[in-house]
């Protein structure tokens, strides 16, 4: 066709042509043109899609072949015919294919577990509304991710909760429970109540298979396979009791088969406290560890009653331990009716003996019931690397530089002062102690506050007294001074005197009757002096000693009577 006389090209067309307003569904013109002829620009609408007018033959002095409209070309006649007609054919086909009119029947929603499931108003149809709301955690919880590179047990739910009314007696009912979201999960559920109170304890349904059941302790740890999604709960009764139940239930995603409990171990303190560890035999190597903490009768060494807060879980392995639950009732001191139940786990990096033990923060001493027990699932679903509600570890917390604390006290249980020393200080001056768990104030030492020094002071006599001052020093060679006064103020034919006993630097023990006396205005010395007048009297005496021998200033008396006050020292001078 390209060379075909008849072909119309865009040089046959004049500058002043436009194209015709025609009607939508206008009849085709029909003109008579020479044969053979071509159609050329654009069909009418009507026709570009007309099976029946491609398909007929017409007469001589119609053309057979209908043309398609051309593209866009330099010319912008031809360009605005394409165009418009391109627009046309869109909007009709549009409106002879309307969209389905077919809706969405059913809406649901699901949420990760640090959610409460089910979603409300979910599944729903019509007009839905669907209400998300986070979980209750523990407290001191935070939410964030994996404590370590081994990534964290593949939770579903986890919840802890104390149960009853301290102090008031009465048969206690946990009911601890939690949703799972899906059918298969392996559930864990422990408790702890204290073991000097209650006459006995019902422990979860037969649903639920015994791992640990401590009577000493009144503690238990126990497991099952949850059939279906929805509610996993134990009941525990503690009977006649008039303290608390504090719990901790867990379900976790296993990886489709039956979970194995391949190994148990647990140890306790009694009332001893302390830490002792648990040991788990022959672990293997990406199974997972759980751990099951629990405490009764909580007391540090100081005496404040629990809970033991910061508890720390390290192993032999090196593994990672995250602190899933953890709930407690605060006892009252001089009772037994603190409780607390935590539990923890880890991914075992390697296989072998598994010895896990734990510290409270700052390292404090605990007393009480505790017990650890500790389990080796297998058949769990891989760890996640997804962020959940966890306790904060060390690790979370990057170094502060300490400039950015520009007020406030640090606490003397976090190794501050608890006070404001900006304005004190000067020579000689100290930072102490004026007693037990104080404040930090500053001063000038005593001589009492010296480690070789020893002191009474205006102590009341009025008989023989073996024991004025008695001083234990360091087991060292070292030189002491020993002095004593005496200011009698009434005596009826009353000898008196003083004396000391030590052990030389020979290993020599000495215990003269007496040493020698001074009295003031008075000469010479005397080793004893006979009065029945007020007076005052002085003496003193240097020493060598080599052990931890104590050394003790004594007051001798014989004759009638005599009253006196009475003061001594003893400090080291070499």
């Amino acid at each position: 066709m390209a060379n075909d006389e008849y072909l119309m090209s865009e040089e046959n067309i004049p500058e002043n042509w436009v194209p015709a307003d025609v009607p939508l569904n206008a009849p085709a013109v029909t003109t008579r043109i020479p044969k053979p002829k071509f159609f050329s620009g654009s069909l009418p609408p009507n026709l570009q899609h007309d099976a029946s007018f491609v398909g007929t033959e017409p007469p001589s002095n119609i053309p057979k072949n209908s043309l398609m409209p051309f593209g866009n070309q330099s010319n912008p006649f031809t360009n605005a015919a394409a165009q418009s007609t391109a627009k046309i054919i869109a909007q009709q086909v549009v409106k002879a294919q309307p969209p389905s009119s077919s809706g969405v029947s059913s809406v649901a929603l699901t949420m990760p577990s640090i959610f409460v499931a089910p979603v409300a108003g979910s599944p729903g149809t019509g007009a839905v509304s669907l209400a998300v709301a986070l979980a209750p955690e523990p407290p001191n919880f935070v939410f964030a991710g994996p404590a370590n590179s081994q990534g964290t047990v593949a939770i579903d739910t986890a919840a802890g909760v104390t149960f009853g009314t301290f102090n008031v007696l009465s048969t206690t009912t946990a009911t601890p429970s939690t949703l799972t979201t899906q059918a298969n999960d392996f559930a864990l559920v422990s408790f702890s109540t204290p073991n000097s109170v209650g006459s006995g304890i019902t422990p979860p349904d037969a649903s639920w298979t015994q791992i640990f059941a401590l009577t000493n302790l009144r503690t238990g740890l126990y497991w099952k396979n949850v059939s279906a999604a929805g509610t996993a709960s134990a009941t525990i009764v503690a009977t006649n009791t008039s303290y608390t139940i504090s719990t901790g239930i867990i379900t976790v995603k296993t990886s489709g088969g039956t979970p194995v409990i391949r190994n148990q171990a647990s140890v306790d303190t009694l009332n001893n406290g302390g830490n002792v560890p648990v040991s788990v035999n022959l672990v293997l190597a990406g199974s997972t560890i759980f751990l099951a903490w629990t405490g009764a009768a909580l007391q540090n060494a100081g005496g404040n009653v629990g809970p033991v807060n910061g508890l720390t879980i390290t192993d032999n392995q090196g593994n990672t331990y995250t602190q899933l639950t953890n709930s407690y009732q605060i006892g009252i001191s001089g009772t037994r009716g603190g409780t607390q139940c935590s539990i923890f786990s880890a991914t075992a990096l390697t296989s072998g003996n598994l010895t896990i033990s734990w510290t409270s923060l700052l390292g404090a001493t605990w007393l009480g019931e505790i017990g650890l027990q500790a389990i080796e699932v297998t058949n769990l679903a891989p760890p996640t690397f997804l962020p959940i509600f966890r306790a904060l570890i060390s690790a979370d917390i990057p170094p502060l530089d300490t400039s950015i604390l520009t007020s406030g006290l640090l606490a003397l249980a976090r190794g501050g002062t608890n006070a404001d020393l900006s304005a004190t200080g000067g020579i000689n001056q100290v930072l102490q102690q004026t007693g037990v768990g104080a404040a930090i104030t500053v001063g000038q030492l005593a001589n009492k506050n010296l480690l070789s020094y020893a002191a009474t002071s205006q102590k009341a006599e009025s008989a023989a007294d073996a024991n004025v001052l008695t001083f234990t020093p360091p087991n060292a060679l070292a030189s002491y001074r020993l002095r004593f006064v005496m200011s009698v103020s009434a005596a009826n034919a009353a000898t008196l005197g003083w004396t000391a006993t030590w052990k030389d630097s020979n290993g020599n023990a000495q215990a003269p009757a007496n040493l020698a006396l001074f009295q003031a205005g008075a000469a010479p010395s005397a080793l004893t002096f006979t009065t029945s007048v007020a007076g005052d009297y002085y003496g003193q005496i240097d020493i060598d000693v080599n052990s931890a021998t104590n050394i003790v200033i004594q007051l001798t008396f014989t004759g009638t009577s005599f009253a006196a006050k009475v003061s001594a020292t003893i400090e080291r001078i070499i």
